[in-house]
């Protein structure tokens, strides 16, 4: 995700998946009002990931492009946590669409790497085509079974998420916000720290 983000591991993600938000650079919040809000409701578009560009992480080939699916509006922490954590997945059951939303699949050097929950309309890349790292993926939207804006990142041993083994990943360019401020990181993506690409 092109950006400052911030990675999660969310409740019922294997090791090695991660969730990944944009944040604001000023504040490292997910929303320019405050989360507590969205006991009422909160529009996608004002969340600082909506929109957002994602880019290929490395060269690879495209193998699987998904878009069409619609993006949720808005969110209540009320109305839709209940429904995407307990009532989400048993709807998705093995329907990828469904559970990853609108959604790019590459086939990289070391396997597969699943980008999921992409902005309905935004794909830039088709089956077939060859991508370099940064090439532009598509959008982060909020798309299939996601509660706000955010990139889904799951590296694993085939196409087909549901039958994959899934892998462990790093990132070789990275800077990480700390208390004397941006420094330079490499390795496995931190979690609930805010990151950007260089």
């Amino acid at each position: 995700m092109i950006g400052v983000c911030v990675a999660y591991r969310p409740p019922g993600h294997a090791a090695h998946v991660l969730d990944v938000a944009g944040v604001t650079a000023d504040r490292a919040r997910l929303a320019p009002v405050s989360l507590w809000r969205g006991l009422g409701s909160i529009r996608a578009d004002r969340f600082a990931g909506w929109g957002r560009g994602v880019v290929a992480p490395a060269a690879g080939t495209v193998v699987a492009v998904h878009d069409g699916e619609p993006d949720r509006p808005a969110m209540s922490l009320l109305r839709d946590v209940p429904r995407v954590l307990l009532i989400g997945p048993l709807r998705a059951g093995r329907n990828l669409a469904a559970a990853a939303g609108n959604h790019v699949v590459l086939e990289l050097s070391g396997g597969f790497v699943l980008l999921a929950h992409l902005r309905r309309g935004s794909a830039a890349v088709a089956a077939g085509d060859r991508v370099a790292p940064g090439d532009p993926l598509g959008e982060v939207g909020n798309s299939g079974n996601s509660l706000a804006p955010h990139l889904h990142v799951q590296a694993m041993t085939s196409a087909d998420p549901f039958t994959a083994s899934v892998l462990p990943w790093r990132v070789d360019r990275l800077e990480r916000l700390d208390d004397g401020g941006w420094r330079p990181a490499a390795g496995p993506v931190p979690l609930r720290v805010p990151v950007r690409s260089p």
